[in-house]
């Protein structure tokens, strides 16, 4: 009998209930292939520079023929070869930073001040206007910069076409409600200002003093922290405070997290500190969730609609750990992403099968098998998990590369003794993934684990698997 592929990560408050895992795989749905469902690997990592050591890479920002990006407390440009010159110093050293251009300028926030680089000039400087009111964030739309002012309502704008320069009565209270804002945004023509726990979306009218104004708009659904919104498929995605994943559709908020997600989210002792950035790969956009706080990463599939996790290798603690990306721009045809804590910056790459050198763990569960007619034992004779096969190395680590097989009788709680099997050297397509002799259960979790840096490519998995009598 087949056993059908999960179509995600769903482990959620009762194991007994579901206990669906997917580990550095996501799901890929094609009607018309041999198999409607398949897994495929994310993508590995390949370092392209390390302008500091020890420290976070905390923003991204491609513009032209550089990539800017804050690394501890000091802003660097790269050059498309990705050598990297200091341009100056932030007052702090981690934590989110959101980054806009102006087109002269690039402005940026650490969420308490706000910073320029004029690009002609060459020039890094703290805005300190005396009009100024500080930036909890920071945001650019029709020449004016626009910034929110820390544990407050108020939003200003900056003179037109010079974010270094303000006037105090160039601004506008966001007090439909009475949280504090946490971010404004410019996103689809509109300034998006996402409180704690409301968000108000502006235009702009040309009014006097502040150009923008409020539309009749209104959601119930805030921000959960300042790094904690993406823009994706078009539209907008952020963790809401109630740690729910939202994205907008005409301006009315829907909820996409469920089940076992909310779950997962909300047992986190903090969230607030919540990342997020999005990516396009061969079709699939992905929207990607750290929590820093909670050692966690999640990716929400826009494409397929599914969940997975993210994790990469944590030397220091030998175990799996949220992954290494902290933050993301498109530069040079490339996919680039900022370490949280060794100042690196990395190419993702679904052709790389490793982190940097340092294996990915692939791991996923299958559905439960059981009778769901009698309840009866089943006899696990056989168990066959397609990989696409000849996929080994030439030399080193993979050049036979292994799977791995355990399982658990009740329900996910507990697994037992791995099993190991070969997937197929290089070039041995037609090799079968097979565990013989399985023993029997009432009720059985399959897991499997794939850990040398080869290409993973999860097709489909059958049972030779017969119902005891009474």
């Amino acid at each position: 009998m087949q056993i059908p592929l999960g179509t995600g990560h769903y482990e959620g408050r009762s194991k007994n209930l579901n206990s669906l895992i997917l580990q550095n795989l996501f799901v890929n749905l094609d009607k018309t292939g041999k198999h409607v469902i398949s897994y495929h690997g994310t993508p590995g990592l390949t370092l392209k520079s390390t302008p500091e050591t020890d420290v976070e890479v905390r923003g991204l920002y491609a513009l032209g023929d550089y990539l800017y990006a804050v690394c501890g407390s000091n802003f660097y440009q790269l050059d498309t070869d990705f050598t990297a010159t200091d341009k100056g110093d932030l007052n702090t050293a981690s934590g989110f930073v959101d980054i806009y251009d102006t087109g002269s300028y690039i402005i940026l926030s650490d969420g308490t001040d706000a910073y320029t680089y004029n690009i002609s000039g060459d020039t890094f400087a703290q805005i300190t206007d005396t009009d100024f009111i500080g930036a909890q964030s920071i945001t650019h739309q029709d020449g004016y910069a626009i910034t929110a002012e820390v544990d407050s309502q108020w939003m200003m704008q900056s003179a037109a076409a010079d974010p270094t320069a303000y006037t105090s009565t160039h601004k506008t209270q966001v007090a439909r409600a009475s949280d504090n804002l946490v971010r404004v945004v410019s996103s689809g023509g509109n300034i998006w200002a996402y409180g704690a726990l409301t968000t108000e979306v502006y235009h702009n009218t040309g009014a006097a003093l502040f150009s923008f104004e409020r539309y009749e708009v209104f959601l119930t659904h805030g921000l959960l922290g300042r790094g904690a919104f993406c823009e994706a498929d078009n539209t907008r995605f952020w963790l809401n405070d109630n740690r729910w994943l939202i994205r907008d559709q005409g301006f009315a908020p829907l909820k996409v997290t469920r089940d076992g997600i909310d779950y997962q989210f909300e047992s986190y002792a903090t969230a607030s500190d919540a990342i997020t950035y999005s990516f396009e790969m061969e079709g699939h956009e992905f929207v990607v969730m750290s929590f820093p706080s909670a050692d966690k990463t999640w990716v929400y599939d826009v494409s397929t609609k599914q969940f997975h996790t993210w994790t990469s290798y944590k030397t220091s603690a030998a175990t799996q750990g949220r992954h290494r990306s902290n933050c993301y721009a498109y530069f040079n045809g490339e996919h680039i992403v900022g370490d949280f804590e060794n100042g690196r910056i990395y190419k993702l790459d679904l052709n790389v099968y490793s982190d940097n050198s340092n294996s990915i763990q692939r791991r996923f569960t299958l559905p439960n098998v059981h009778d769901k007619d009698r309840r009866a034992n089943m006899r696990h004779n056989r168990l066959e998990i397609e990989f696409e096969g000849g996929v080994g190395l030439a030399t080193g680590q993979g050049n036979d590369p292994q799977a791995v097989l355990d399982w658990s009788d009740d329900d996910g709680h507990t697994f037992g003794n791995q099993r190991w099997t070969d997937m197929g050297p290089v070039g041995v397509y037609g090799n079968r993934a097979i565990w013989d002799m399985l023993g029997m259960s009432r009720n059985r979790i399959y897991r499997c684990t794939v850990s040398d840096p080869v290409k993973v490519v999860v097709l489909g998995a059958y049972g030779d698997l017969q119902t005891m009598r009474h």
